[in-house]
């Protein structure tokens, strides 16, 4: 994508993270602003996934531990098509698979989940590692 594309997207998803947390009552917009662009790029322009791939081994994979962004992951991932758009509504809502941390169990599409701030860190070397033993050519990117 060109960057005038990434920037548009950009700007949409600053729309849904605002939306997010006024539907929801409470919420970080700061922290999810913070990594549009980060994350727009990276899902956008430079990670190998797509929403229902043959080979989920081979994805690239990002690992987010700021815990208090995930508006911005969760839009993200709606706009390229692993959810629908209605569901980012749900946030915080019960029985919601978008609550305040991903759980893997619930969002299938999340490498892991993270609680504890800033255990992604170790997550991503964890999958790095298993990418090289395995003889894997999937890059890991985290938020840190």
């Amino acid at each position: 994508m060109n960057p005038a594309e990434l920037k548009a997207i950009a700007r949409e998803l600053r729309v849904e993270v605002i939306r997010m947390p006024v539907e929801a009552g409470s919420g970080h917009p700061g922290g999810s602003f913070s990594c549009i662009d980060l994350l727009t790029i990276l899902f956008f322009n430079e990670l190998r996934r797509r929403p229902n791939p043959p080979q989920r081994a081979e994805w690239d994979r990002m690992v987010l531990s700021k815990g208090h962004c995930v508006p911005t992951p969760s839009a993200v991932l709606a706009k390229a098509g692993y959810f629908p758009r209605e569901d980012l509504l749900t946030m915080r809502k019960l029985n919601s698979r978008l609550q305040v941390h991903r759980e893997h169990h619930r969002f299938p599409i999340l490498e892991a989940s993270t609680g504890s701030l800033g255990q992604g860190f170790s997550i991503a070397v964890r999958m790095t590692l298993a990418s090289k033993v395995s003889n894997r050519n999937n890059r890991t990117y985290q938020d840190s």
